[in-house]
This record gives structure tokens, sequence and C-alpha cells, in this order.
């Protein structure tokens, strides 16, 4: 899981980091200047996270005391490098910037809250003390889905405009304001029922909890993952909303001035935002499903007492 999911989640949001430093400044008229603090602060922040593996092994394994030790400290100085170069870079990258309101960088400062916001439960599960209570439990994926859900894709929404924006287009301004903060009511109210079913001890990786023989155990999970389902839905029509809003808007330039003469008919044909988005969920959905049938096939036959 670490060496899989949750490298590829901190390289994800990393580059969405990276996507934010260089165009933020578009909009605050501010230089975002690469110094030797933030490119330290980046290094340092490389190395704790790898060694921050052995969080995750508190309740899994028998480990020496000093790598336990070794996993709490490295997971609470992990975030600080990071918050100081991105966080308050931000801060005061926006701060009495004259900054004028626009969908882009209010994407970009939701996602950094959504990164911030999932960090701290992060911190908290990695406390040794507090893993006894979440380990194993829905708070578990309830901090990378608040990474990924209501941090990164922001700050992939914004990008997206961004580029619509660079092409002559501007995103309609209605459609991408109450689209963006019905995505924040839907993803914040989905990752809630998360940190909710891990204070009530709902284990994670359960298709039901009907076979749970805790009562009160048994009740949660089933209450947050039907709410978990409604708040999932608003955030999908926030989301349809503000994608629709992005490529439905006005267009600054002409048609004209928009061709692209000498692009292959392939490149055409791939600048299509609609045909990406049906790829995008088409590739997802059969290589995962494709994944799921080869974990099965390979899946030994269970011997009975």
């Amino acid at each position: 899981v670490f060496l899989f999911g949750h490298t590829l989640m901190n390289m994800t949001m990393y580059y969405g980091v990276a996507i934010v430093y260089e165009i933020l400044p578009e909009y605050t008229k501010r230089p975002w200047k690469t110094n030797k603090i933030v490119v330290a602060a980046w290094n340092t922040t490389l190395v704790l996270v790898i060694v921050a593996y052995w969080h995750h092994l508190y309740m899994d394994h028998a480990q020496p005391l000093f790598v336990t030790i070794l996993g709490q400290v490295a997971s609470y100085i992990s975030p600080i490098p990071a918050t100081v170069a991105t966080i308050f870079g931000t801060i005061g990258n926006v701060y009495r910037s004259g900054m004028k309101r626009h969908f882009v960088p209010l994407a970009f400062l939701l996602g950094f809250l959504g990164w911030l916001v999932g960090g701290v439960p992060a911190v908290i599960d990695a406390t040794v003390a507090a893993n006894f209570t979440f380990h194993n439990t829905l708070w578990v994926p309830g901090h990378f889905h608040t990474y990924y859900l209501v941090g990164y894709v922001f700050i992939i929404c914004g990008f997206t405009a961004y580029i619509v924006k660079q092409a002559g287009g501007e995103p309609a301004k209605e459609a991408t304001q109450r689209g963006i903060w019905t995505m924040a009511a839907g993803g914040y109210g989905f990752v809630t029922m998360f940190y909710i079913g891990g204070v009530m001890g709902v284990p994670r990786r359960f298709a039901n909890y009907t076979a749970i023989g805790i009562e009160s155990v048994k009740y949660w999970g089933q209450l947050v993952a039907q709410l978990a389902v409604y708040a999932l839905a608003v955030f999908i029509f926030g989301l349809l909303v503000t994608y629709i809003g992005i490529f439905t808007g006005r267009r600054t330039q002409s048609p004209e001035a928009l061709a692209f003469p000498t692009a292959h008919p392939i490149q055409r044909l791939m600048d299509n935002p609609w045909l990406l988005l049906a790829l995008g969920f088409l590739i997802t959905l059969f290589s995962y499903t494709f994944w799921g049938w080869m974990d099965l096939a390979g899946t030994p036959k269970a011997t009975l007492p």
C-alpha cells in the first residue's frame, strides 16, 4: 500500500503543487522565486515522507521501539517544510496583491486548503497513542480521500480552466463559481463520513457492515456509508457543473485566431475535452476491472476447517 498508493498519492499532489507554483503568480502579479530554501524544503520532505513509512506498521508488525519512534517523529516533521514553502508562500504571494477574483486562483486556493486539511488527520493517525484507535478504520482512507477529492481535483479544475483561458476561452463565471462551491460542500461532506466512521470504530475494506457483531459499529458503518453516497452525488453534480462552465464560457478571441492549421489530425482529435473525459473514465474502468479479475484469479481457494 505504501509503495504504490501512498507514494502515488504524494507524487500526484506534489505535481499539483508545482502547477500552482507556476500559474498563481500570473494572477497575483508577483514572482514566486525558487531559492535554496524551497529546494531544501522539498528535498527534506522527500526524505521524511519515505522515513515516515514506519507509522504504517505500528499495529501490523512487531518492530523495534526506535523504528516506531522514528516513524512518529518523521511524520510530525514532514509537513513542516512543505507547509513553510507552500502554504506560507501562497499566503505571502496572495496577501495584498490586488488579485482580481477569478475561478483559477480560487480553485488553486481551495485545493491547497484540501491538502492542508487532509494532512491534519494523517498526522493524528501517525501518533502512536491515536493509532490504537484509528488503525485500519475509515479514518485512514479518509485523509487521502481528502487530499485527492478536495485537494488535487480542485487544482486540476483550476489548471483546466487556465488552459482553456490560454486557448482563448473564458470560463462561465456563475456556473464555475456555483459548481466549485457545490463540489466543496459535497466533497467535505463525503470525507467527513470517513472521519466519523473512524471515530466510531468502523473498519475499512468492508463491502457491507451487516456481518459485524458489534451493533453500534454496524449502525454507524451503514449510516456513514449511506450519507457518503449522497454527499458524493452532490460532489459529482458540482464537478459536472464546473466542467461544463469551464468549456462553455465565452471566447475572448475569434475562432480563426485559435485555429491550428498545421496540427496533425490525431492531435486535433485528442484536443477534444469530451473525448479525453470519456477516455479517462473508460481506461480507468477497464484497467481496474482487469486488475480485479487477475487478483481474483490468483486468489487460492479457502480451506474449510
